[in-house]
Formats: structure tokens, C-alpha cells, sequence
């Protein structure tokens, strides 16, 4: 999808602003993250992807521009619990990210984009609802190379990353349990089909022990886009639980197909820290982001029986 093509002068810099009839897509429009009683899900939804492209008035001048772009979202809170003793819990998170196709600055561009996270909860029988509508505008600064056939730029939006958990009170923990939501950029040597990849990926979970349990319950979602990998799993193997990190493991999927073993290692500190590991069914080490890897935004929560 085109969203523009805009002529900008050679002699002197300008902010560039999309026209309001070619608007982005919105994101999160009546995106609800809701908890029903003795629910837990976790939501890992994909990217939407656009292109727009800035060509050069004469005479042909390398030049750095600013671009403005607004999108607008709109996101639901509806949360409650029924008895004394339950938790629920919500977050939606989203980052922005914009690239350069072409020329010597080509990759992903380095500016201050925004970010949403807004996190709710709830407890002891309360109910919380709250809808939260806004817009996110930023400013980029882009290098524009003096070529005739423009400079052609990504821009990728996120669908909301979302938690949503509810412990009730037949079948809370024991006290152990791990949840988060959020991201983290994946470095090279993470994706050993294609070590030279990078960049943003997401991740959201749920694992805890209901009670008289030996098996843990909950849900793992994982995508880094840069490798069309998005990693499913509500099938666990184990949980184990200090103060402030947690290991867990189990089966899930790969883009809906077979069944792969992986391990997740957090903690909850400062900062808070994500490792991911995936292997198929030979063993065969498919993503690794190594131990330590702190996350950009959002949030782990680690809870220990006393």
C-alpha cells in the first residue's frame, strides 16, 4: 500500500505531513482485552506493513527531511473478579517502527518513535473497564538520497501485543506463578537459520501451577517478523519459580505447524530480562536471544509462594 508520494524541494528542509485522505490504517480499533471469569489468554497479534515513497524536486540534492504521521487506536480494559482472592490482569502494548529500503542509510531508522503501554488490574471481587482512544503522531528524521527514482521507505505497525489472565479462587497456585508482555530486539545469531537477522520481536505469557497441580498451565506467544516466525504454545511441561526469575518449558508451534520444544528463562528486575529457546523435533536449535537479554518495553511479573 502506497500512502503517499510527496515531492520535496532540494534547497532546504521541511516536515513532511500525510494528506488526510490517504490515512494509515488504525491499529487496535475495539481491541478488547477482557477477563471473563477464570479466563487466560495471551494475544501475539502481527504487523501491518506500508510503503511511501519521497522523490526529489530539481535540482537533485541530498537532503534530510522530517516526516509527521499520526495513527489512531482505540483499546478496551474489561476486567473483573468475582470473589475474594482473585487477580486479574491486562496490558496492550505497541511500538512503531519505520525503515529505509534503499541506498547508504538503508535499515531501520533510529528515531525517538512512540510507545504504547497501559496496564490495568484488578482484585478481590472488583470489576475495572476503561476504553483508551488516542493517536499516535511522531516526527522522523529520514536521509533522502539525490535519486531520480525517489526514495521508498516502510513503515510497520503493530497490532496490539495483549495479556490477559484471570487466577480464580477453586484454582489459583499454590503462590508460583510468571506472566508477562512485551519486546526486546533480537540480536544477530539469535535466528541460526539466518544468523545475520535482526530486530524487534515480541513476546507475551502466562505460566502458572492451579492447585494440587504438577503440570503448569497458561499460554506462550512469541513473533520476530524479521523471520516470519510466530511461536504458539499452551502446553507445558514445567515451571520453576524463585523471587525474581522463572524457567518454564513445553511444545508449541511454529506458524500453526509441528511441534517444537522450547524453554523461556525471565526475571523480574531492573531491568526485566527474556530468553527464548526453540528446537525441532532432531534437536535442532531453531532461536536462541541468549541469556541476559534485557526487554524495551513492557513488563514481567514473577510471584513466589511464601
Amino acid at each position: 500500500m502506497v500512502l503517499n508520494y510527496a515531492k520535496v524541494k532540494s534547497q532546504s528542509s521541511e516536515t513532511i505531513h500525510w494528506d488526510s485522505t490517504k490515512p494509515l490504517k488504525p491499529f487496535g480499533v475495539d481491541a478488547s482485552c477482557t477477563t471473563p471469569a477464570g479466563s487466560e489468554r495471551v494475544d501475539a497479534w502481527g504487523f501491518s506493513d506500508y510503503d511511501f515513497s519521497i522523490a526529489l524536486g530539481e535540482p537533485l540534492t541530498a537532503m534530510s527531511v522530517t516526516i509527521e504521521i499520526s495513527i489512531p487506536y482505540k483499546i478496551t480494559h474489561d476486567l473483573r473478579t468475582d470473589n475474594l482472592g482473585e487477580y486479574a490482569f491486562a496490558r496492550s502494548i505497541a511500538d512503531i517502527s519505520l525503515f529505509k529500503y534503499f541506498g547508504p542509510a538503508a535499515g531501520e531508522i533510529n528515531n525517538d518513535l512512540p510507545q504504547l503501554n497501559i496496564e490495568d488490574d484488578v482484585n478481590d471481587g472488583g470489576t475495572y473497564y476503561e476504553e483508551y482512544i488516542g493517536t499516535f503522531t511522531f516526527r522522523a528524521t529520514v536521509a533522502i538520497d539525490a535519486d531520480p527514482g525517489g526514495n521508498h521507505f516502510g513503515l510497520r505497525v503493530p497490532h496490539l501485543v495483549q495479556v490477559a489472565t484471570q487466577v480464580p479462587a477453586d484454582s489459583a497456585p499454590e503462590g508460583d506463578f510468571v506472566i508477562g508482555g512485551g519486546w526486546f530486539d533480537s540480536p544477530q545469531e539469535s535466528y541460526r537459520a539466518d544468523p545475520l537477522l535482526e530486530g524487534k520481536a515480541n513476546f507475551g505469557f502466562v505460566s502458572k501451577y492451579k492447585k494440587g497441580a504438577t503440570i503448569p498451565t497458561g499460554n506462550t506467544e512469541f513473533q520476530f517478523q524479521e523471520a516470519d516466525l510466530n511461536f504458539h504454545s499452551d502446553q507445558y511441561d514445567s515451571l520453576v519459580v524463585t523471587d525474581s526469575t522463572a524457567e518454564f518449558t513445553g511444545l508449541g508451534t511454529i506458524n500453526g505447524l509441528g511441534a517444537y520444544e522450547f524453554k523461556v528463562a525471565a526475571t523480574d528486575g531492573s531491568p526485566d530480562t527474556f530468553r527464548i529457546q526453540i528446537w525441532d523435533e532432531d534437536s535442532t536449535l531453531i532461536y536462541d536471544n541468549q541469556f541476559g537479554t534485557a526487554i524495551g518495553g513492557g513488563n514481567i511479573v514473577i510471584h513466589k509462594a511464601k
